[in-house]
């Protein structure tokens, strides 16, 4: 999302973004905490890879949602 994209948006759009930012933050902050604190070896690979968030297609998901009229 480029500066011309956020300034069209409107307060209550950039706060509820901002929110969901925040907690998809959190969430993967909290969960490597999680993970760090229960590791007693040191990690092996396993089959199936790590899934990231990925926040800017989570952001652009949302606000096409948004755009279209269906809540998020």
């Amino acid at each position: 999302m480029n500066d011309k994209q956020l300034s069209e948006l409107s307060l209550l759009e950039l706060q509820d973004l901002h929110a969901t930012l925040h907690i998809a933050i959190r969430k993967a902050i909290r969960e490597q905490q999680e993970a760090m604190a229960t590791r007693q070896q040191p990690d092996k690979p396993s089959a199936e890879p790590n899934r990231s968030i990925d926040l800017a297609r989570e952001r652009d998901a949302w606000l096409a949602r948004r755009r279209n009229g269906i809540p998020a």
